[in-house]
């Protein structure tokens, strides 16, 4: 366009040295956008850049979750259904990636009563056992809607749960481990980063969350659950690898160092655990007492 331009007269002599900056521009953004791409390229398919693209994922589902625990809801604990309520399943099979809690929050408003999700992100649905519990009977339409609020598709996703984020990593890690990987690194590296990411969920404080849904109840995330996501696989992986079983030693150190009583408790447990995973893996002697001077007490 601006060689037609050009040609035909409508650039004057200043136009001109206007166009030819704006072309020398152009120019070099195309230079950096290429440059951008060719480095990306490069570091895709990397296992560090792997690594780093998981930790960047679940550190935003974890950081969600502590701000909102229950999604935003109210906290399920020991529930039992009652005789009056009215369990809500779900035809497809597979993993609820996603719930609508404004949906279900306006569905329970709308009728006065309460919703009781029995089946949070990352839950496998069997299309059997109940999703919802509705503290009073619901009509089909009005299941047709709890229904429509959960997104489940054949895999899990990182949006609304952090489990599925360290469950990958430790899959990095056990892969790295395996015999024909052999890459005791990589499963540092990984050990490194589930320190990183259960930092902010150990520290003990009060964390202030609004409940936007009061009448929706949800279950909470365990840390004994994502303690058992990542470190188990890498301690039964690594229990023959004493560099990697010294590293996860540290790793519980650290966070129950960091954490609450009810994270040093869960970190002397699996401290305990690896040590006697070690203990029958590895054969030197003083290799054994090693780790065991390493091991929580």
């Amino acid at each position: 366009m601006g060689i037609v331009a050009l040609r035909i007269g409508v650039y004057g002599e200043s136009g001109r040295l206007v166009l030819f900056v704006v072309t020398l521009g152009v120019i070099f953004v195309i230079i950096a956008v290429l440059l951008r791409w060719v480095d990306h390229l490069a570091r895709l398919g990397r296992v560090g850049e792997t690594i780093h693209m998981v930790e960047k994922a679940a550190k935003n589902a974890i950081e969600q979750r502590i701000e909102e625990p229950c999604l935003g809801g109210m906290r399920l604990e020991h529930y039992k259904p009652e005789a009056a309520h009215h369990a809500v399943t779900h035809p497809r099979i597979g993993f609820i990636q996603h719930i609508d809690m404004v949906k279900l929050s306006a569905l329970s408003e709308k009728h006065n009563l309460d919703l009781f999700i029995q089946t949070p992100p990352g839950c496998f649905n069997d299309s059997h056992l109940p999703i919802v519990y509705s503290s009073l009977p619901v009509s089909s339409d009005e299941e047709q809607i709890i229904r429509s609020a959960f997104s489940i598709s054949d895999d899990r996703s990182f949006d609304q749960d952090p489990r599925y984020g360290l469950i990958v990593l430790s899959e990095i890690a056990s892969r790295a481990l395996s015999p024909a990987m052999n890459d005791p690194g990589t499963a540092i590296d990984v050990i490194s980063t589930a320190v990183r990411l259960l930092a902010p969920w150990v520290t003990p404080g009060e964390k202030k969350t609004e409940i936007l849904f009061p009448r929706v109840y949800v279950p909470a995330i365990d840390t004994q659950d994502l303690f058992k996501d990542i470190f188990m696989p890498i301690s039964r992986d690594g229990a023959h690898i004493m560099e990697v079983g010294i590293r996860l030693q540290k790793a519980y150190a650290s966070l129950a160092t960091i954490g609450d009583k009810n994270c040093k408790a869960i970190a002397k447990l699996h401290s305990a655990l690896i040590l006697k995973r070690a203990l029958s893996a590895l054969t030197l002697q003083e290799d054994k007492d090693l780790m065991e001077s390493y091991a929580l007490v």
